[in-house]
This record gives C-alpha cells, structure tokens and sequence, in this order.
C-alpha cells in the first residue's frame, strides 16, 4: 500500500511437447537466485501425466550429480541454498500411476552473498583499572546449510580496534578468522587504566568481500587513589618525618602533596616523595591531615590518631671564654624538673636559661 514493487526472479521450465509414448513430463519452478543460506522452496507441480493418468512419485537431483536425493509423493520439496561461489543446478523427473518415468526437468539457482552478521553486547561500564574480556558472536548463512559438516562456507576475519574519545587507538587486536559455529571468536580485551569514554568498534568480513562493523561504548569511571600516611605517635619536639605513600588501580601519577602539620602550618610539596619533614616545638598533640592531587581530582588523607610532641629542657651557663655546658631532661606528665648548674672558676658574669 506505500506503492513499492519487490520482484524475484523465477525460472519456469517450458512445457515440451508430450512424448508420444505416453511418458508424463516434468516441470521445475525455482528461483533463480537466492541468499545463501536461505531456504529454497522448489515445484514440480506443473509437472503432468499426459495420457490422462497421475502423478505419483517426484524425483529430485538437487546437485546434478546423478543422484536423486529426494523422492517425495508431493511436488514441492526445500533444500538450503549453498555459499554464493556454488551455483545448484536441479534435476527432476516424474513417474505416473503407470510406472511410467519422465525425462530430466532442469533448474539453476544463484546464491547471493549476504554478509556475515555480528554481535558484541550493548555498551559497557567498567571502573579505572579493570580488565574487560567481551563476549563476541559472528555467524554467516553460508553456514546454515550444512552445519553438521566440516567447515565449508565463507571463511570471515574480524578484528577491532579501541579508541579514546579523542579518537586515538589504545588497543587493538590481529585478524583471526572462523568458518563454522563451533568456532568461537576471540572476545574483546580491554584493560581501562584511566577513566574516560571509549568506543570499541568490531569489523568482520567474509571471503567474498561482504563486511559488517558493529561498535559499542566503553565507559570507564575514575577509582580515587589510595593514600597511606606513616610516622610515629611520639616524639620529641624537634624534627618529626612523615612517611607517604599512593597506590592507584589506572595510570594516573600524584602531582602534588598538600601536608597540614596541626600546629598551623600548611606545607605544599611538588611531584610524589616517599617522605616529608617538619620542624615541631613542644609540648603538643597535633593531628596530622594530606591531600594529593593528580589529574583527577585532589584526595583526602589522615594520619591515624594524634601525635604527641614532647618537651626537653636545656641547661646554658656562659662564660667570658664562652664555656658552655648542655643537658636535657624529659619531662614525665605531672612530674617537676629541677635543673642544677655549677659555676666554674671563672671571673666575670654567668647566665642560666631553662628553655621549654
């Protein structure tokens, strides 16, 4: 009802003219051509008995090789149409109610080559770091026709290729090749190191030159590094290390670190060292907090629990050959510390200064 025609063409034996011994002759219906794999419906049925009598037996050669492979009472029998590089050429002959046999009816049919159909799933999401492995399925009607035996249709390659969303290739793989269902393909393999959008795009073509591409999205979303900080729970006041360290399941690399030392000073160190330091002047607890940056994002990170800073005094007696003499003490909580200082023999002024 939208106006559009389809036409097939058909070939159509012309009826000869009746034998004179009464023999029935045989005619053959068949579409010329075809897609391979397709199935084929032929007809005898214009075949006739010309003295009157019946048809009853339908012999058909379906590969003209002098073997008549199907007998059948009615006249339309189906075969699968061979790989396009085949041309099938029918033979069919008729016996009446009498006994009687026809002479050769003969058809041709063409296949066509259709190319092979593919399919690789629907889009994919995947987290930074993970190895993808996707299920792959290609299948050709040349293979319909006889899938219990060796392999002998089109022979399909397929390979693919993965590009980043600035169109670069990140991965791709070699040509391989099938030619029977029970050959599975290799899947896609993708290992998704940084987070972004992908697309994977599979191509296969048989050996007649027909391709099919089928493409489908990858996409990966960002998994945040993990940062560890190490150093002791107690020091003395004095210079205190802090350990660093980053681990990230993609390809992504720390920038920068940013250190609040909980004593007011904020340190920013470039590039990703394995330790820092900072100075402390007792007595305190300070919790130690980091960030780190990479092209991502910036993350958090915490020191676990406080860190206590502990106080030590020193003695300092002076004189004019500037003699001096240094001693510490720790100071236990609740305790107090007495500092002694003996003078030596000396002429001129002494200083003592107790520092905490």
């Amino acid at each position: 009802n939208d106006g559009a025609i389809g036409v097939e063409p058909w070939l159509v034996t012309a009826a000869p003219l009746p034998p004179a011994d009464g023999r029935p002759v045989a005619r053959i219906s068949a579409p010329t051509t075809v897609n391979e794999g397709a199935t084929v419906q032929l007809s005898g049925a214009g075949s006739a008995d010309t003295d009157g009598g019946s048809i009853v037996e339908y012999e058909w050669d379906l590969d003209y090789d002098g073997t008549f492979t199907i007998t059948t009472a009615g006249p339309t029998p189906t075969f699968e149409a061979p790989d396009n590089t085949v041309t099938r050429y029918i033979a069919l002959r008729v016996r009446d109610n009498a006994g009687n046999v026809s002479d050769l009816a003969f058809a041709e049919v063409d296949a066509r080559n259709v190319a092979p159909t593919v399919d690789i799933g629907g889009d994919v999401w995947a987290r930074e770091g993970t190895r993808l492995a996707i299920p792959v399925m290609i299948s050709d009607p040349s293979w319909n026709f006889a899938p219990d035996a060796p392999p002998s249709g089109d022979v399909v390659t397929y390979s693919y290729v993965i590009r980043n969303a600035a169109g670069q290739p990140v991965a791709s793989s070699s040509f391989s090749t099938v030619q029977s269902p029970s050959q599975t393909p290799r899947p896609i393999m993708f290992s998704s190191f940084d987070n972004g959008v992908y697309t994977a795009t599979f191509t296969a073509t048989d050996d007649d030159g027909a391709s099919v591409e089928r493409s489908i999205q990858i996409t990966v979303t960002e998994v945040a590094p993990s940062l560890t900080l190490t150093g002791p729970a107690r020091v003395n006041e004095g210079l205190y290390t802090l350990a660093l360290a980053s681990t990230d399941p993609g390809r992504d690399f720390i920038s920068s670190w940013t250190i609040n030392w909980g004593d007011g000073t904020v340190q920013t160190i470039t590039g990703d060292p394995t330790s820092v330091t900072h100075e402390y002047d007792g007595p305190a607890n300070v919790i130690i907090h980091a960030t780190a940056t990479d092209e991502d994002g910036t993350y958090n990170a915490a020191l676990d629990g406080a860190v206590a800073i502990d106080p030590f005094f020193s003695a300092n007696g002076r004189t004019t050959s500037f003699w001096r003499a240094t001693g510490m003490v720790v100071q236990p909580s609740g305790s107090t510390v007495v500092a002694g200082f003996v003078q030596p023999a000396t002429t001129g002024n002494t200083s003592f200064l107790l520092r905490r």
